[in-house]
């Protein structure tokens, strides 16, 4: 996935590719991404949007980008409910019911 990511950001950096974008048109995100996964954080210019207006780049942006879909879903409590469900109206609503039946846990700072 790296490497395919990686291959895409650079590719979308020349003129020319299959992409075929001037510079003023490179994603912003999926170069984001790249530069967490090499590592690099903090505010950064990584292509020609990003060098008048630095993105800073948060040490979890790897982890945004890159999880277990199905670990996440069967953790959810309403999975069953929800999958039984036709429009997002009725997801919402399963949703609620499940909160109004658990409870929904108190914010709390996270300590960064």
């Amino acid at each position: 996935m790296f490497s395919a990511l990686c291959q895409l950001h650079s590719s979308s950096r020349r003129m020319g590719t299959r992409y075929n974008l001037p510079a003023e048109k490179h994603s912003v995100i999926a170069g984001s991404v790249v530069e967490a996964l090499k590592g690099r954080f903090g505010f950064s210019r990584f292509n020609a949007k990003t060098q008048t207006a630095p993105v800073w780049l948060s040490a979890l942006t790897s982890l945004y980008w890159f999880f277990d879909l199905d670990a996440v879903a069967r953790a959810k409590p309403y999975l069953s409910e929800v999958l039984q469900t036709d429009t997002v109206t009725d997801v919402a609503d399963a949703i609620e019911r499940t909160r109004k039946r658990l409870g929904v846990l108190p914010r709390a700072d996270i300590p960064i």
